[in-house]
């Protein structure tokens, strides 16, 4: 999936018998950074981030976090020059003796030149353009594109070309063999700094009065850049609650944070989150304190049902906000109700012995199916 604030899906690719990694994107260069902070730990390897300058795959348009536009998505599918970019990929391969790809998720970097391929993913690109062509036939009366169709059927053809599917948690059905499929517990990345410490280091006394309380608005692709110099009315809130946002700049009660935030030590300062369900919001939720979650919901997109699935199961603290309340300013009463559903979560992960034995599982199945394909 692809928007203008959001990291692209990408492939790893893995050399051998010594890994040398390198990650494939295209994210802007404040984003990157973040990227590869979070690959420091892996001194072990090498590691190299690639740009590629074709896209791998056409693009999944969002018009805000929650709203997928079926129209302009289908006009990405049918300029989408699948031809250069498998050109540009097998060059890459090949000049640098890549043996295994990693790929989270595009469907064209599967079987290409013959090269090992591991999907790590909750869902493949082919269902949510199938899931969208649904709700588009349904809006147009039942008329059918054939070219999306087409292309939709070409991209499962390349995924069942993948030689395993590491599934995670929040999944929804995919069209790929069960036979090839293993299941994995979720990772995500840790806090790295006590409660105390990240609120301080925000440089906002009010924070740290012992009667405020935190909401973190992580929206990412907002795009309202809000102010008191823009006529802009902020979102109500309840007293004593002071909401961290990626938008909205309004003080006292708003203050924007850096595109650069670590956001899991935001997430765990806070004493609720107002966003929308992703992956990775939701397993870094899950990982940082469980705290209550007011999501927006975004219909058209189907990876919502599993990640809805997986959090009612797992979470448990989650408070739905109507796309006419967000949009409304409205949002007290949505906040009121997070705040009742949850005490004051800790100040690091809640379950660190359990997240550390998922995150060996993860490492330890991936590890072997890189040398499986490596020495076959």
């Amino acid at each position: 999936m692809s928007n203008s604030n959001g990291i692209q899906q990408h492939p790893h690719y893995v050399q051998g018998p010594r890994y040398h990694i390198y990650i494939r994107t295209n994210v802007p260069s404040d984003i990157l950074t973040s990227v590869r902070d979070g690959w420091k730990d892996m001194e072990s390897y090498p590691i190299t981030f690639s740009n590629y300058t074709l896209p791998l795959q056409p693009a999944i348009v969002q018009t805000n976090p929650y709203t997928l536009s079926a129209p302009q998505t289908f006009d990405s599918v049918r300029k989408f020059d699948a031809g250069a970019a498998l050109v540009q990929e097998e060059i890459f391969l090949r000049d640098n003796g890549v043996r295994v790809i990693i790929s989270d998720c595009p469907s064209i970097v599967c079987g290409l030149n013959g090269v090992a391929c591991i999907l790590v993913t909750n869902f493949l690109f082919d269902g949510i353009l199938e899931g969208l062509l649904k709700l588009h036939r349904k809006e147009e009366n039942g008329v059918v594109d054939e070219a999306v169709q087409q292309f939709i059927q070409e991209m499962t053809k390349q995924y069942n070309a993948a030689d395993v599917l590491l599934r995670l948690p929040g999944y929804i059905p995919m069209r790929y063999p069960r036979s090839k499929t293993i299941d994995i517990p979720a990772h995500f990345r840790k806090t790295n700094a006590s409660r105390i410490a990240t609120l301080t280091s925000l440089g906002i006394p009010q924070l740290l009065e012992p009667e405020t309380k935190v909401l973190l608005h992580c929206f990412g692709g907002q795009p309202q850049q809000a102010s008191p110099s823009s006529g802009f009315k902020p979102p109500t809130l309840p007293p004593h609650w002071i909401c961290l946002s990626q938008t909205i700049h309004f003080p006292p009660s708003f203050h924007r944070i850096s595109s650069t935030a670590y956001i899991p030590n935001l997430i765990a300062a806070s004493d609720a989150v107002l966003g929308k369900l992703g992956w990775g919001m939701c397993s870094e939720i899950l990982g940082n304190g469980r705290v209550p979650f007011i999501y927006v919901p975004r219909g058209a997109f189907v990876e919502e049902e599993g990640l809805l699935e997986w959090m009612h199961r797992d979470h448990r603290r989650l408070v739905k906000m109507a796309v006419e309340v967000f949009e409304g300013m409205d949002w007290e009463g949505k906040v009121r109700e997070a705040g009742m559903l949850g005490e004051r979560r800790g100040t690091c992960v809640e379950e660190g012995p359990l997240a550390e034995i998922e995150e060996q599982t993860v490492v330890s199945v991936l590890k072997k199916e890189i040398g499986r394909l490596v020495n076959r």
